[in-house]
């Protein structure tokens, strides 16, 4: 028998007060016989808050658009242990690596608009560009920084990135690291050669990254909070703090610089209501940022990723690969493009389903045991949510 919920929408977003909540014994998610067709938010909901609550997460904020509407947007916790500043839809987060998919579809924007190519040579670009092996070098396009196949070691300076040196200072380095293999042939994914993106963006328009972004991506598309740098992230009132995890639960630790040298690949803050309207734009239904073309090119795969144990438990995931920023799950007839974020503590998810039309992002303002699963349950709960509509 489904669980009795009071239901009231609000702008198109609806929010629940639950009498009962009746799981399956086994999974904690909901059977088909206690879903109902226009309810698949609220029973997500509760899959979602058992998980958040157990794991001690202080604050979170979940994100879900389909077509053109936010179908659900609600803060969980607080913005600070010990407080009760509650989350809000207004409250600013860091995402982490998230930041590498608005990297993807600004540059498919610039693509779109002639001003770049996927396939353009970063020597071409920058001349001092330099790899171990030059003949490597002069082959490496764009193509192969955003879809981290350049042919280096896995996190190749990411330590020097977190140290704060300049994009530049550390690619006069890339020399001295022996490679993988041949480019496009292994994927290693990267911190500092996604960032080249930025110093390759910055010589061909003269715009910074940041510039950029704003022009091409934020302005056209509403999200009027997104910013990427620690200035401004500071000056916000509404922010959440960053926690760490301890016997005593998760306390406040201080907020650092790290990652904002280089934006491209994860220093980009952001609240709930600018990734609804970022979840829009991945779903297609913002042809004033960027064409339906376009954004396929993003979202196509350019290599295969071998180690998928990560996603071993999802349902449906046949095989992975990495495509302009973004990680795209075979799931039998269709994909879904994914993405995980961490920095300073912070914790982000987010995936979008184009055959379904919906799409999810959650921000935690912690590290924590149920963040990986959030995108699985998501997906498990829509699946039951297809399985009893296709019964009405």
């Amino acid at each position: 028998m489904m669980a009795a919920v009071s239901v009231f929408c609000t702008a198109g977003v609806y929010f629940s007060e639950e009498n009962d909540s009746t799981m399956s014994m086994n999974t904690g998610l909901p059977t088909p016989e206690e879903i109902h067709i226009d309810r698949f938010a609220h029973y997500y909901e509760k899959v979602f808050e058992k998980g958040f609550k157990a794991s001690g997460c202080p604050g979170a904020i979940v994100t879900i658009v389909q077509d053109t509407n936010v179908i659900y947007m609600r803060g969980f916790g607080v913005n600070k242990a010990g407080t009760k500043d509650s989350v809000s839809s207004s409250s600013l987060f860091r995402i982490g690596s998230l930041s590498k998919g608005f990297t993807g579809v600004l540059c498919g924007i610039l693509v779109e608009q002639g001003i770049i190519h996927w396939e353009d040579k970063i020597m071409d670009i920058i001349p001092e560009f330099r790899l171990k092996d030059m003949e490597q070098a002069k082959r490496i396009t764009i193509a192969h920084l955003l879809s981290h196949s350049v042919g280096l070691p896995r996190h190749t300076f990411t330590d020097l990135v977190e140290d704060g040196m300049t994009i530049t200072e550390i690619m006069d380095r890339l020399d001295e690291v022996d490679l993988l293999g041949e480019e496009g042939k292994f994927f290693a994914y990267q911190n500092h050669a996604y960032s080249i993106i930025e110093e390759v963006l910055w010589r061909k328009t003269g715009l910074k990254y940041q510039e950029l972004l704003s022009k091409y991506l934020l302005n056209p598309a509403g999200m009027r909070n997104v910013s990427a740098d620690l200035s401004s992230f500071m000056a916000c009132d509404n922010k959440t703090c960053p926690h760490r995890g301890g016997k005593k639960g998760y306390t406040a630790v201080p907020w650092n610089g790290k990652y904002y040298n280089a934006a491209s690949c994860g220093g980009i803050n952001a609240t709930g209501s600018d990734m609804a309207e970022w979840l829009k734009v991945l779903l297609g239904h913002r042809e004033n940022v960027i064409g339906d073309s376009a954004l396929m090119q993003v979202f196509t795969p350019y290599i295969d990723i071998q180690d998928n144990d990560y996603y071993h438990n999802w349902y449906g995931v046949q095989s992975v690969g990495y495509a302009m920023g973004w990680r795209v799950l075979e799931c039998g007839d269709h994909q879904i493009e994914y993405h995980a974020g961490s920095v300073n503590d912070y914790r982000s998810e987010i995936a979008i389903d184009h055959q379904n039309n919906i799409a999810i992002c959650v921000l935690f303002n912690a590290q924590n045991s149920y963040a990986r699963n959030v995108v699985r349950d998501f997906l498990l709960t829509y699946k039951v949510y297809e399985k009893v509509v296709s019964q009405i």
